[in-house]
């Protein structure tokens, strides 16, 4: 196996997206697996649980939208960046129920700029902020 570096820089261009769609698909069953694990916790009232795994799915959804900005052939949508609102609302929520207001609000503004960029809003206003 090729090691350091660029994991891809040995394989050619079909290889990449071969292996770039096998990463993809990886990265997808993680996030969803994370995502049911931040579900679950959130509904027994394990707020710390619940985002601890929603921002790992969280993670893993920007890990796959950056693998699809390299590997055109994979590039991210914009619904599969609405996916990823579902995992910011559950680490605001849990966060909020956590009282760790500094980092729900950190991620409130992630999940309203992200709700702007699809919604085609080019304005950033500030969120709580005088």
């Amino acid at each position: 196996p090729h090691r350091g570096g660029n994991r891809f820089a040995a394989l050619g261009a079909a290889e990449f997206s071969a292996a770039g769609a096998q990463e993809a698909l990886a990265l997808r069953d993680r996030r969803l697996t994370l995502r049911a694990q931040a579900a679950v916790h959130a509904r027994d009232g394990r707020h710390r649980e619940a985002l601890e795994a929603a921002a790992k799915a969280y993670e893993a959804a920007l890990e796959a939208m950056a693998l699809g900005n390299k590997d055109k052939t994979m590039a991210a949508t914009p619904e599969f960046e609405a996916a990823a609102l579902v995992e910011l609302l559950i680490i605001c929520r849990s966060a909020w129920t956590n009282a760790d207001y500094a980092l729900g609000l950190g991620y409130l503004e992630r999940l309203l700029d992200a709700a702007d960029r699809l919604a085609g809003v080019r304005t950033k206003y500030p969120v709580f902020h005088p």
